[in-house]
């Protein structure tokens, strides 16, 4: 008989501490660091040639629209929309571009893909301000086999990679441009 009052009175406990009043809410999600930053300006901070054999660097000529038409103007993002381990980039005429990201300290690192590669394309800056490069380039070359290529990428090549791009009869015209986003 003991040992039954004992077993209820133990029963009893239970049953109370269950119906407590503190009702308990499940763990929520961690919160994902979703933002969107807004294009605010852009200007180009080089536009230049690269000659084969040449060590240096000279000005390009002319315009940067008669080397690229409207590519400069086309390719700037007018939001970058961060969440989830990814940027996505909204560009002129409704089109997007997604890319793995991550931050080493204030950079900006996104992924390529084809080469299973992260690029520096970004700086941020103490207030906030995140700072975009983007290089234009056309690269011709003649002789043999004559090639003429145009294209863009996120990031900056170093002045070694600009002057090897040139081969031994080619020419590298290349601009960058910085945007800023809020």
């Amino acid at each position: 008989m003991k040992h039954l009052s004992y077993l209820l009175a133990c029963m009893g406990l239970c049953l109370w501490c269950s119906c407590s009043d503190d009702e308990q809410t499940p763990p929520q999600p961690e919160p994902t660091d979703e933002y969107t930053l807004t294009l605010k300006s852009s200007e180009t901070v080089a536009f230049e040639t690269f000659a084969a054999g040449s060590e240096s660097a000279q000005a390009a000529t002319g315009t940067e629209a008669e080397w690229f038409g409207k590519r400069t103007q086309l390719a700037g993002a007018s939001t970058l929309y961060f969440h989830d381990g990814q940027v996505d980039i909204s560009l002129p005429g409704g089109l997007k571009e997604s890319y793995g990201m991550k931050w080493e300290g204030d950079e900006l690192l996104l992924h390529d893909g084809a080469n299973d590669s992260w690029t520096r394309c970004g700086k941020k800056d103490k207030d906030g301000k995140l700072k975009v490069d983007m290089v234009f380039y056309r690269l011709t070359r003649t002789g043999e086999r004559p090639l003429a290529v145009t294209g863009q990428a996120y990031g900056t090549p170093t002045a070694d990679e600009l002057r090897g791009a040139t081969g031994k009869d080619g020419e590298l015209t290349w601009a960058k441009r910085q945007y800023l986003y809020e």
